[in-house]
Parts: C-alpha cells; structure tokens; sequence
C-alpha cells in the first residue's frame, strides 16, 4: 500500500508538472495578448483624439461660415437699403418739380422746376451708372 501511495503521489506529481508547464505557457500567452491589446488601445486612443480634434475643426468651421453669412447678410441688407434710398430721393424730387411745373404760375418759376428736374434727373441716372459699374466689378 506504501508502494501504491508512492505511485500515486509520482503520478500526481507528474501531473501537476504538466498542468503547472500549461498554465506558465497560457500564463505568457494571455501576457503576449494584453500587451497586444494594451498597443491597439493606445493607437485607438490616438485615432479617436484626431477625429475629435477634426471635429472641433469642423465645428469652428461651421460657426465661422454661418457667423460670415450672417454678415453678408446684414451688409446685403445695409446695400439694398442704401441703394432703395439712394434711387428713390431723386425720383420724389423729380415728382415734386413736375408737380410744380404743372402749377408754376409763371415761366421763371418753371424754368427753376426745370433746373432742378434736370439735375435730379442726371443724378438718377449717374447713381445707377454707378450702381451697374459696381454689380459689374462684383459679377464679372
């Protein structure tokens, strides 16, 4: 019985040695398999801090573009209303001269209306020379 306990106790030693071996070599592989992964999670770490720095890139971007079109619009805005003004003060005084013209009393006070007719009239027209030369410029 003494023997058989002896074998026993070699066999079982014999077996821990075989199991112990496969645990060391599992053991190192697992270690070879996070150090991998350990790896793959930096580069993903790197690969996300890029896409989030191009992220606020785009979105510094995008702000930019909406806050310049927001000022095209104001100057677009400023522009119209300037040139409405700018073309509508001839146009009310031209009609006030005709107005006067057709209740002048006299020919000295229509030869004034005349004057001042003619010269809102040239000014009219050199505002819109103006206008159409600088659409050109911005167009062409």
């Amino acid at each position: 019985m003494a023997q058989q306990s002896h074998s026993d106790n070699f066999n079982n030693n014999g077996f821990l040695k075989v199991a112990y071996k496969k645990l060391q070599t599992t053991n190192q592989e697992l270690q070879a398999t996070l150090k991998e992964l350990e790896a793959k999670n930096e580069q993903l770490q790197a690969v996300n801090s890029k896409l989030q720095t191009m992220q606020l890139t785009t979105d510094c971007v995008a702000q930019y573009q909406v806050a310049q079109e927001e000022k095209l619009n104001r100057l677009k805005d400023d522009f119209l209303s300037s040139v409405s003004h700018e073309l509508r003060s001839p146009l009310c005084n031209m009609k006030m001269a005709i107005h006067m013209l057709k209740t002048a009393p006299d020919s000295m006070q229509r030869d004034s209306y005349l004057e001042i007719l003619q010269a809102e009239c040239e000014r009219e027209l050199s505002l819109i020379q103006d206008l159409l030369w600088k659409l050109e410029q911005i167009w062409y």
